[in-house]
């Protein structure tokens, strides 16, 4: 792989390797997963400190032994399988050399991608197709339409 990029909208995965090929993963029931570990992680850690909170409350005020309570999650490593993680599309051949650098355009559903090809190319997001490129001397036309005066507002 030689650039990476992360959809937060539609948790995708892009990425693009030297031969020019661009893959999107879907990483939506993984991180679900994920989530699901983290809560459980602090369900426990609650637990753990609710268990340490009676121990010195004790009215004896003696302890002779602390048996820790470990509550194994039902959640284990194992279920961090490849199946959690489904190849959404591959571009093969979506430049003639190496990608540089993918970044996604989320206010528009698409993506682009640069290469060692000197060519950037705007994708859909919705159906994975070209709807723009940007060739050294080439089209101008990228498909998208941009508001120049927000645009030069935000900037300042």
């Amino acid at each position: 792989m030689t650039a990476i990029e992360f959809d937060r909208y539609n948790k995708l995965l892009l990425l693009g390797d030297e031969f020019g090929n661009v893959e999107g993963w879907d990483l939506s029931e993984l991180l679900k997963l994920v989530d699901e570990c983290r809560l459980e992680e602090k369900k426990k850690k609650r637990r753990k400190e609710n268990d340490k909170d009676e121990l010195s409350n004790n009215s004896t005020g003696f302890i002779t032994s602390f048996v820790e309570k470990v509550v194994m999650s039902e959640i284990s490593i194992t279920d961090f399988t490849p199946k959690l993680v489904k190849t959404v599309f591959t571009i093969k051949k979506a430049h003639t050399d190496g990608i540089t650098h993918i970044e996604v355009l989320g206010k528009y559903q698409s993506f682009a991608t640069s290469s060692f090809d000197c060519c950037c190319y705007i994708w859909s997001l919705k159906n994975f197709k070209k709807i723009g490129s940007l060739i050294i001397g080439g089209d101008r036309n990228w498909g998208l339409q941009f508001n120049l005066v927000e645009r030069r507002k935000n900037a300042v």
